[in-house]
């Protein structure tokens, strides 16, 4: 399991996690502009 500060929706980089199988999560979601 990985951990992030900060989900950067616009980067995609928690959805690519997810397709490799690795869960992840984020104390602070940010939908970007």
């Amino acid at each position: 399991m990985l951990a992030f500060v900060i989900n950067l929706f616009d980067l995609g980089g928690e959805q690519r996690l997810d397709k490799l199988g690795i869960s992840s999560y984020s104390l602070v979601p940010f939908p970007g502009h």
